[in-house]
């Protein structure tokens, strides 16, 4: 009988520990999912962020550079037809029309340099722009935190009877 009565407390024990170290296993198999989602949150969603966050900079850089493009090349056109009667006069027209363009068109950029200078007939014009980081780590690439671009374009002043000439030569066909 005791035998028995042992074997019986010795099975509901075994039954016990069973049970209990089931549940434990459930447990860690239940933290274990939760260690999952808490090294999403730690590393890929930064990660994720970051990447989106850096890719939205280098748009609006690209967009800004293009801008500054089209500005840059805008002026160089406006300043090799610009009319005037002296070369006086022709810089001052090409100065003011430089003064007046719109700089607050430009998303993140300072415009740091618009100039054109007029050298013998050639118009010269050069546009600089600096793109400044957000956060002070983020550029691997450059000490200083930004990052800026340079336009240049070039374009030749003739008078009316040079283009008329030009213009007569490449309708005869002989250019």
């Amino acid at each position: 009988m005791k035998n028995k009565m042992s074997q019986e407390i010795r099975q509901k024990l075994q039954q016990k520990l069973r049970l209990k170290v089931m549940k434990e296993i459930k447990q860690e198999r239940e933290q274990n999912k939760n260690a999952f989602f808490s090294l999403e949150a730690a590393i890929i969603v930064p990660l994720a962020i970051s990447a989106i966050l850096l890719a939205v900079g280098l748009f609006v850089f690209q967009y800004d550079r293009c801008l500054m493009e089209q500005d840059v090349a805008i002026q160089t056109v406006k300043a090799a037809s610009a009319e005037a009667k002296s070369n006086e006069e022709l810089e001052d027209k090409i100065r003011l029309q430089a003064a007046g363009l719109y700089r607050d068109k430009y998303v993140a950029w300072d415009m740091i340099l618009m100039d054109i200078k007029i050298k013998k007939g050639m118009i010269e014009a050069a546009g600089k722009g600096t793109f400044q980081f957000p956060l002070p780590g983020w550029n691997l690439w450059n000490e200083d935190n930004t990052w800026s671009a340079r336009a240049g374009y070039k374009a030749h002043r003739i008078s009316p009877v040079t283009f008329i000439r030009n213009c007569r030569k490449i309708v005869q066909g002989g250019v």
